[in-house]
């Protein structure tokens, strides 16, 4: 099998689960919405944000060295080392917990959910490792597995309980936890059953310190850069209820769940299996440019079109999908969605700052963008700005930051900066007409919310063929998965 061919099957490996995934989410949302209102999906996405933040911090980033290591024995002793800095930290958070909660008291009650958050860190943290272990060998559709797991359980057990009507606070919470409890279950039961005895065989303490040493760029320099990302990423949440309430938390969180189905189905496929794929080839000694000029491009025409039609129809097609009372989320998608594109491109090409050794850089660029979004919410929440204006600065901010982030490290692997910039100014002026005829039309037409969505459907017909028909064999590797 050819290289070509081999990431397009592993891609569609990975791509699977996400894809099975939100079609899931996607199909149960009207049920789910319409049962569970902004507030209680605020407390859920607080819960999540917070464990996201800690579940992949507390390796010291050796986790993810586990990809990159060059025979067995490494990979052995890397996974060990990660497992220990992690009972470490773990240790320390649960004796660290009361101040946790003091720290973020008045919008979530953690006091009293201590063993779910804890058993849910466990269990996430434990997957998170194992997913690493499975990239190694290449077990991507144990991966596809796993990530189906984590995200159908939620669904199934949110359904169940809404149509049961017992809906509260302490429900929401055991549905996060029992995804959590899930999602490692079979990521462990493969490495207990397959790699378990030979990994206790060639991990030795003077390997443990060898990687530690080898290795240690991923603490020095990728790992503040990394948590800082992490941050960045859920920080939005909790300045939000913070500022706002707990009901534009939960519109926010709606959103951006919306919006990030279709980037965490191509971005977080791409970024697994990329990072493997670009590992190898640096290895080997090959030419990154054309294989990452290729995933850019493609990525551009798959995702442009879907997000510049939120901007358009963003609150109509959450009123009708979701009902009246998320119609806001909906204006919040409108303001957020060029930052989830950027969000997208920028997610799929992040393991390129590993691969490349610009551990530094990667960390200079996320500590300035945690800085910039604290400062953005926490000083137009002050001042009491609108929180859909306030979204609106803090997207357009972003889209500056992460296409700037995007192309330098494109960059860097050879890609012609003036090229991606071009080509993503090109793309751009062709998807003006579209939004300069629907404004009009909209402006002088009253049309009804159906009307409106069925417009902007229609308009949007003549980019269907040329982003996804015309150019077919230029991202069929992304499209196969």
């Amino acid at each position: 099998m050819t290289n070509k061919s081999l990431f397009i099957k592993n891609v569609g490996l990975v791509s699977l689960g996400p894809i099975i995934a939100s079609l899931a989410g996607f199909l149960a949302e009207p049920w789910i919405s319409r049962m569970w209102g902004p507030e209680l999906y605020s407390l859920g996405a607080y819960f999540n944000s917070v464990l996201q933040i800690l579940t992949p911090a507390l390796f010291l980033r050796y986790n993810f060295a586990i990809v990159q290591a060059g025979n067995e024995r490494e990979a052995s002793n890397l996974l060990l080392l990660s497992l220990l800095i992690f009972i470490g930290f773990f240790a320390l958070v649960a004796l660290g917990y009361p101040l946790l909660g003091n720290c973020l008291k008045g919008s979530f009650p953690f006091g009293s959910y201590k063993f779910f958050f804890l058993s849910s860190l466990l269990a996430g943290s434990l997957a998170t490792l194992l997913k690493f272990w499975a990239s190694h060998h290449k077990r991507f559709g144990l991966q596809t597995a796993s990530t189906i797991l984590l995200q159908i359980v939620p669904v199934i057990l949110l359904l169940k309980l809404g149509f049961e009507r017992n809906i509260g606070e302490t429900q929401m919470i055991m549905v996060r936890s029992i995804a959590f409890y899930c999602y490692p279950l079979l990521l462990l039961v493969s490495f207990l059953w397959i790699d378990a005895r030979s990994v206790i065989k060639q991990a030795s303490w003077s390997g443990i310190r060898e990687v530690a040493v080898k290795y240690q760029d991923y603490p020095k320099h990728e790992y503040l850069g990394f948590l800082a990302n992490l941050l960045a990423f859920n920080l939005p949440v909790i300045l939000i209820a913070r500022y706002w309430g707990n009901e534009a938390s939960g519109l926010y969180a709606k959103a951006f769940t919306i919006l990030y189905m279709f980037v965490l189905l191509l971005g977080d496929s791409v970024n697994r299996v990329l990072h493997k794929e670009a590992a190898d080839m640096v290895s080997n000694g090959k030419d990154l440019a054309p294989f990452i000029n290729n995933v850019f491009r493609a990525l551009v025409y798959l995702s442009l079109l879907p997000f510049l039609l939120i901007i358009l129809v963003g609150p109509e097609l959450f009123s009708v999908f979701l009902g009246e009372r998320w119609l806001v989320s909906g204006q919040f998608a409108q303001a957020m969605a060029l930052w989830s594109f950027a969000n997208l491109l920028n997610l799929s090409l992040l393991p390129l700052y590993g691969v490349l050794n610009h551990q530094r850089q990667y960390t200079r660029f996320t500590l300035a963008t945690l800085a910039l979004r604290a400062l953005i919410l926490i000083t137009m929440g002050m001042a009491g700005a609108e929180v859909v204006l306030t979204l609106a600065v803090f997207s357009l901010v972003n889209v500056v930051v992460l296409l700037w982030q995007t192309i330098y490290i494109a960059a860097k692997a050879g890609v012609k900066q003036n090229g991606c910039l071009r080509f993503l100014w090109k793309r751009l002026l062709e998807l003006l007409p579209l939004a300069v005829v629907f404004m009009v039309i909209r402006q002088f037409f009253n049309l009804g919310t159906l009307e409106l969505i069925g417009l902007a459907a229609l308009l949007s017909l003549p980019y269907v063929y040329l982003y996804y028909i015309r150019n077919i064999k230029q991202f069929r590797s992304l499209l196969a998965a």
